[in-house]
């Protein structure tokens, strides 16, 4: 059984947050080469948001929208999806709930405002 639930995110991005993600993610053991990505993702995802720099689920979208008009891989933007999924997590947001026995993933489906859950 999957109980789904969609969230509305709202999250401001700060230096702090982002900062205590990668030490996070640097005390759970990622590599260096993971933390560069991570600190990649996130200064993309912080130099793309306006001012208020907050993360809301259009915002995501659109600049999803954007990378594929610019004819960005789609394996770069599935993992910036993913390693923002991540930061998100950590903050105490997320994209979507899912509750099941199953491993999930959490994508955006490139050409629809729908999110996609692949079990």
């Amino acid at each position: 059984m999957i109980i789904r639930q969609i969230a509305e995110i709202s999250h401001c991005m700060t230096q702090d947050t982002m900062d205590d993600f990668i030490r996070h993610e640097a005390n759970k053991g990622a590599s260096n080469n993971m933390i560069r990505r991570f600190k990649g993702t996130l200064k993309v995802i912080y130099n793309y948001l306006p001012e208020d720099k907050c993360i809301t689920r259009e915002r995501l979208l659109e600049w999803r929208k954007e990378m594929e008009e610019k004819g960005y891989a789609s394996i770069t933007i599935q993992n910036y999806v993913k390693y923002i999924n991540r930061y998100l997590d950590f903050v105490g947001c997320s994209l979507e709930e899912v509750t099941t026995n199953n491993s999930m993933k959490i994508m955006f489906i490139p050409t629809a405002n729908v999110l996609q859950i692949e079990l």
